[in-house]
């Protein structure tokens, strides 16, 4: 709730300086970053990771998905796509997020869907800028001579861009979408059956889990290295529940 808009960097250094207890903060791959998350630790102040790690920092603990899960819950509602016919899933890959993990989360789709007659495909995504990637998925979208049929998108970005790429070229029904994130755009896209499902993560679960890893740290010295937040489909038959859930803790 700052007056002004600040850079991560710029935030972090204001926390540094104004020596607060712990930081909770989801690194963005600069070096700065580390350099920032190491001058934190030096000066007496816990940081943990969330969402995204930076392991080669001293934060004392990551918050996150866990990637070996990630990959069987995205494979479950390919299966459910791949019943109603489609044999051809595109899965885009951000060209600049950590390779091991979405190198895990394909290899469970993988296995998921293996021996069921599915070619399953990696895409590298440029993500310089929205536009790029933007541009990217569009251009999968509009080839007519080697049609996808199933997009994956492990990102809400990647999401919000293949749902509008779908609809802008008259695909919908022609190409699946499994998506990423519970934003109102993509759970209305769901609604509409534009988006066949979408995955979401325990939001109140993840920041629960950061400030128990700095309570304990503080408490104790020590904590453990990693938390691994749940993450699960929301489709057709349970959007509606969902979105119902969650305007209802917004009241509380």
């Amino acid at each position: 709730s700052l007056p002004s808009k600040y850079s991560l960097q710029d935030l972090m250094k204001i926390a540094i300086s104004y020596k607060v207890d712990g930081i909770i903060i989801e690194p963005n791959g600069e070096e700065e970053i580390v350099n920032l998350i190491n001058m934190a630790d030096e000066a007496g102040i816990p940081v943990v990771t969330v969402l995204n790690d930076e392991p080669n920092s001293r934060r004392i603990s990551f918050v996150g998905i866990n990637s070996y899960n990630q990959g069987p819950i995205y494979g479950k509602q390919i299966l459910e796509v791949v019943d109603k016919g489609r044999q051809k899933v595109t899965v885009l890959l951000n060209s600049d997020s950590s390779t091991s993990s979405k190198n895990i989360i394909y290899s469970g789709i993988s296995e998921m869907v293996a021996g069921r007659n599915v070619l399953v495909e990696a895409v590298n995504v440029n993500t310089q800028s929205t536009f790029s990637s933007e541009e990217d998925i569009r251009n999968i979208i509009k080839d007519n001579q080697n049609p996808a049929e199933v997009l994956v998108c492990l990102t809400a970005v990647d999401t919000r861009c293949a749902y509008q790429a779908v609809v802008d070229y008259n695909k919908v029904g022609v190409i699946d979408i499994i998506g990423y994130y519970d934003s109102d755009l993509i759970l209305s896209a769901v609604q509409k059956g534009i988006i066949h499902s979408t995955m979401t993560i325990d939001a109140r679960q993840m920041g629960a889990y950061c400030v128990e890893a700095l309570n304990e740290y503080i408490q104790t010295g020590q904590v453990s290295d990693y938390f691994s937040v749940d993450i699960y489909a929301i489709g057709k038959d349970n959007v509606d529940e969902y979105i119902k859930s969650r305007s209802e803790e917004g009241q509380k």
